[in-house]
């Protein structure tokens, strides 16, 4: 094996044991928990947030509440893995 393939496994095998120690809820709970904003989600009137350009200024996007709590469900869930680019480099 090259270096670099070394290298990228002890990456993948520190990742994999990562989530091994991590508690995940059953899946039926996770789904449910992305099962309650379908409704809300479909609205025509549903906006996930608002891209803002302003003339000498970075965009940026801004998170609407309902969309705030999403992507904190996903976490919570375990939807999302928190990820250290710094610390897998």
């Amino acid at each position: 094996m090259l270096a670099e393939e070394c290298d990228s496994m002890d990456a993948v095998e520190q990742v994999d044991n990562f989530f091994r120690h991590e508690v995940v809820p059953p899946l039926k709970d996770r789904l449910d928990a992305l099962v309650e904003f379908l409704e809300r989600f479909a609205s025509p009137s549903f906006e996930f947030g608002q891209s803002t350009a302003a003339p000498g200024r970075m965009p940026f996007f801004s998170y609407s509440d309902e969309a705030s709590r999403f992507i904190q469900v996903c976490y919570d869930m375990k939807w999302v893995h928190p990820f250290d680019g710094g610390e897998w480099m």
